[in-house]
């Protein structure tokens, strides 16, 4: 939407959109200081905008009403690219009745909305709305400036919302390699403890702990069994059978024991003797 003011001579200036060219000066009043004011919109056409805010502030300064003169050093500012010095001169217009209702309202909004300052913004176009309920370009611009608020609230709250859960990510996997890097040392350590009973335990308790060896049985003692188990005792008053193989190596033994006393029977005949023969 186009915004459009008279100037002087009846040059009409129009604004392509809130970001541009907030207002071009008003009509100057005819009086002595006029000629200051004049100065200042020729520079003002040839966008001179230092030489336009130096006559300016001469003819606010010997104006009987300032307003004016701050209204037109506030638009040569604003199109300087000097939003400070505008915003001051468009709040000193502001109090001047000698302008149109909501119009230095309404450039101080747009001053405000290019030097980002969206909330003061909105609030200067709707002071612009209550003077002049008619201000169709002060409406526009403040719906602009409204959604421009919402759209940006909403971003920061998606990117707390990213931020939050980024952080969260963050923290758990943190809180995993902990554990794990927890696990990892109570497991050295379990370990390292284990070592250390086993290097201090006492050398007849290893011994304890070790296998017995099993010695090979005596002649005449029968060899346990391999498996392990346990050959069944006789009971008191039954008679004991002997296997084939015990009784076997029983006739061996007694056989050989018969052999070897027979033999100490005839050595000591025969020096029984050698004696007598001598």
């Amino acid at each position: 939407m186009k915004a459009k003011l008279t100037v002087a001579w009846g040059l009409v200036l129009a604004a392509l959109s809130w970001q541009s060219v907030a207002a071009g000066p008003l009509d100057p009043l005819m009086k002595p200081e006029s000629r200051a004011i004049r100065q200042g919109l020729k520079a003002y056409e040839k966008a001179d905008w230092n030489e336009a805010i130096a006559k300016f502030a001469q003819a606010r300064d010997a104006a009987e009403t300032p307003g004016l003169a701050e209204f037109d050093m506030g638009a040569a500012a604003f199109q300087n690219g000097d939003y400070p010095t505008a915003q001051r001169s468009f709040e000193q217009a502001a109090r001047s009745d000698a302008l149109p209702p909501g119009e230095a309202a309404y450039n101080l909004g747009r001053t405000l909305a290019e030097a980002g300052q969206l909330e003061p913004a909105l609030e200067a176009f709707r002071s612009a709305l209550r003077e002049n309920p008619g201000h169709e370009d002060a409406r526009h611009n403040y719906e602009v400036v409204w959604n421009q608020i919402q759209n940006q609230e909403e971003q920061e709250s998606e990117d707390q919302d990213q931020n939050q859960e980024n952080q969260d990510q963050s923290e758990d996997s943190e809180n995993s390699d902990q554990n794990q890097q927890n696990q990892d040392q109570q497991q050295d350590q379990d370990q390292n403890q284990e070592q250390q009973d086993q290097e201090q335990q006492d050398p007849s308790e290893q011994e304890q702990d070790q296998p017995e060896e099993q010695q090979p049985p005596e002649p005449g003692e029968e060899e346990p069994p391999q498996d392990g188990s346990e050959q069944p005792q006789p009971q008191p008053g039954e008679e004991q059978l002997l296997t084939p193989e015990e009784a076997e190596r029983l006739l061996n033994a007694l056989a050989a024991q018969e052999k070897d006393l027979i033999e100490a029977r005839l050595k000591k005949g025969k020096r029984k003797r050698a004696e007598k023969d001598w």
